[in-house]
């Protein structure tokens, strides 16, 4: 006449059947009872989440054993595996520009060890000047480990400003009440900053790519000229100083130059090409910094 009867003070897990009946078990024999409890778990549980039971079995002679084991619980994690942007029915330069069109290729991944199924993705942005009509759009199942793509469709206002931040939100939701979320920034028109690392003693380009990120300013940190510089609402050339440092020639000197000329704005630093490079011989940018 053994009973035995499970306990646990898990929060993800309900025991709606906690009393089993195991009868005589022989001295050094094992009873098996198929479906001898029943639990119910959360939705919400965190997966690989282990949780702990403790058992309590009695006699007829009240004689009590109590042992602990436990289990694993199993979820989907629903989480953002990229984006990309395809505006080729504008200047095709894979970026937001005022009064484009564009889709945003968003990509869901399952990377929890539980199937997901019947996904939706809804992008939104919290920017009045760019607009997702068509949201939610439909995943299907997501197998674990599986991703899937869908393209948005994003309309930018002509009237937005350039340089302007827009955030988006990629809510992801399954059966069973299963949700991710991520979130992006894209700038309008041009990126903020262009760091320009030319410094081989490596004295600022890492800290102020540290302090560009704190800051949440998207930049590009590059060794050489991109094809249009134009596309950076700033730049920052680091020339380091002597002996490992960038002389600046006349052609970068012209084309930083022609950069301002045309609205950018720039900050350069390294000692010796204000007095020493070459002999001095100044490009037409030094000039522009009087």
């Amino acid at each position: 006449n053994v009973s035995a009867t499970l306990f646990s003070i898990d929060n993800w897990i309900t025991l709606l059947d906690s009393e089993g009946d195991f009868g005589t078990i022989p001295a050094g024999d094992t009873v098996f009872v198929s479906g001898a409890f029943q639990m119910a778990v959360s939705n919400q549980i965190p997966d690989l989440h282990d949780i702990s039971i403790d058992l309590s079995a009695t006699t007829d002679t009240r004689d009590t054993w109590v042992s602990t084991f436990e289990l694993t619980g199993h979820a989907p994690v629903l989480v953002m595996d990229g984006y990309s942007i395809d505006d080729a029915t504008g200047n095709n330069n894979g970026r937001l520009d005022p009064g484009e069109t564009v889709l945003i290729s968003l990509t869901a991944m399952n990377s929890g060890s539980s199937d997901a199924y019947t996904l939706v993705g809804a992008l939104t942005s919290a920017n009045p000047n760019v607009v997702v009509p068509v949201s939610p759009l439909e995943y299907g199942d997501l197998e674990s480990g599986q991703s899937g793509t869908q393209a948005f469709t994003a309309v930018v206002s002509e009237s937005t400003p350039t340089g302007e931040a827009v955030q988006f939100t990629f809510d992801i939701i399954a059966f069973g009440e299963i949700t991710g979320q991520a979130e992006f920034v894209e700038y309008i028109g041009q990126i903020p900053v262009l760091l320009l690392d030319w410094d081989n003693n490596h004295n600022s380009p890492d800290a102020i790519a540290q302090c560009l990120t704190n800051l949440e300013v998207e930049f590009d940190h590059v060794s050489e000229f991109p094809e249009d510089i134009n596309l950076y609402a700033s730049v920052f050339v680091c020339l380091g100083t002597y002996d490992q440092n960038h002389v600046l020639t006349e052609a970068e000197g012209t084309v930083l130059a022609g950069y301002l000329n045309a609205g950018g704005n720039l900050f350069m630093e390294g000692a010796d090409t204000w007095y020493y490079d070459p002999q001095f011989t100044p490009t037409p940018l030094h000039e522009m910094f009087n």
